[in-house]
């Protein structure tokens, strides 16, 4: 019995360790978060009545932004579908996103 008190205090150990690097973030995906707030708004714009961006445009502007934070449209996609494999890293980056949006918002 006493053999396995340190075998299992390792497993805690090593448990709790690979939870926690799990829901840490990592400055990849803060770029992500800010990608993807970015290209809500564009798609705000875009989506808008009155807009004078036409869709080649749009897909140009789309793939600018892109660049710009240093991801292919693959890596983008892969990244954000990442973000929902777990209740926890969706509900995380849906607050960051939030937050993001937030202070983009113009001040009245």
């Amino acid at each position: 019995m006493k053999s396995k008190i340190p075998l299992l205090a390792l497993l805690v150990v090593v448990l709790t360790g690979c939870r926690e690097s799990q829901l840490t973030a990592n400055p990849r995906e803060e770029e992500l978060i800010s990608a993807y707030a970015e290209m809500l708004v564009l798609n705000e714009r875009f989506k808008a009545a009155a807009s004078p961006i036409d869709s080649a445009e749009y897909r140009r502007t789309i793939e600018q932004l892109l660049t710009s934070h240093k991801f292919t449209k693959y890596e983008f996609y892969s990244g954000i579908e990442s973000q929902f494999r777990s209740a926890e890293k969706s509900r995380r980056f849906h607050e960051k996103l939030s937050a993001r949006l937030e202070q983009r918002k113009p001040k009245s």
